[in-house]
């Protein structure tokens, strides 16, 4: 396959930065591997920094009696020694199956904006399918597809194929299966990384007279795929409508964007996350006036968000 920058490429990409999230640095640190922690806030700690800083903890492995504050000092300070890649600020939308066509396939007539909570989901949701693919020393590209396995008709399986670490769903599973749309869905987010997954797909073999085939099933065997060969119309069409947008100033986009209702609601699309205080301080900053001690300020803010 093409060849990553060393600075892009890590054995594991954890996502929370509670404690759960700061355990499984330290051991993959201490497993020599190469960690990665996506965190949305600007702390660690999850909700034991949040809400219970000052709360004494009993139930945590390895911790005798400490209060959240001083745990979540010691777990941090047990994974740093493994230099792991630290980003905060990362927030990462969760689907309910983790495939790929639950967060890019709007994007084929939804524009996204940048720095926005969609667009900043979009560009993680891809570094964490990169991710998983080079983990497992495969292609990359997960999402709700047929796989190998057939009925008696001879009929393939299909399901609901995603990354678990982004799913809500508790049977979430990656296969891993891998489906050629998926990469087409993501020429929207990066495309040079999808250009070089499609360009190996092609050399292994992957396409058939109408196309890239459905799947690449590597649940069997990780060295050599059981290629699924069929081709399903809305797989292809999200493909297509893909290559338009890369080829065409996202023609598709501009098309859904020229009619009035959309129009009228797309400023929806813009909203950029901020968090509580960042909310308060710009409302201060609009309406610099006094409220009463018995006035929620998080409630007067949350209407005042469609004027920044």
């Amino acid at each position: 396959m093409s060849e990553v920058p060393e600075d892009e490429l890590f054995d594991v990409i954890v996502i929370g930065g509670g404690p759960i999230g700061l355990f499984a640095v330290y051991y993959a640190g201490f497993r020599d591997l190469k960690v990665k922690l996506l965190e949305a806030t600007e702390t660690l700690g999850g909700q034991v920094s949040l809400l219970y800083p000052d709360k004494f903890i009993y139930d945590m492995p390895g911790f005798m009696s400490v209060n959240g504050k001083e745990m979540i000092s010691n777990l941090v300070a047990q994974a740093s020694q493994f230099n792991p890649t630290i980003c905060l600020g990362e927030r990462v939308l969760l689907s309910w199956s983790g495939t790929m066509f639950e967060y890019l396939m709007p994007a084929l007539w939804m524009r996204s904006y940048p720095g926005t909570l969609i667009a900043r989901t979009q560009d993680a949701v891809v570094y964490v399918q990169r991710a998983f693919g080079r983990s497992l020393g495969i292609p990359w590209g997960i999402s709700e597809s047929a796989s190998s396995k057939k009925n008696d008709r001879g009929d393939y399986h299909y399901f609901a194929y995603g990354l678990p670490s982004v799913s809500l769903w508790p049977e979430a599973a990656a296969g891993p299966v891998i489906s050629p749309y998926s990469t087409f869905l993501a020429l929207a987010v990066d495309p040079p990384q999808a250009l070089r997954n499609l360009r190996y797909m092609d050399s292994e073999g992957w396409v058939g007279p109408y196309g890239f085939y459905e799947a690449a099933d590597y649940s069997v065997s990780s060295r050599k795929p059981v290629m699924v060969r069929e081709w399903m119309a809305h797989h292809l069409g999200m493909s297509l409508l893909a290559i338009a947008n890369s080829l065409r100033n996202n023609v598709v986009q501009q098309w859904f964007h020229a009619h009035p209702m959309i129009q009228a609601t797309e400023m929806l699309l813009q909203e950029i996350p901020v968090n509580n205080a960042v909310l308060n301080a710009r409302l201060k900053n609009l309406a610099p006036i006094h409220f009463p001690a018995k006035v929620n300020l998080l409630e007067v803010s949350r209407g005042a968000t469609a004027a920044l």
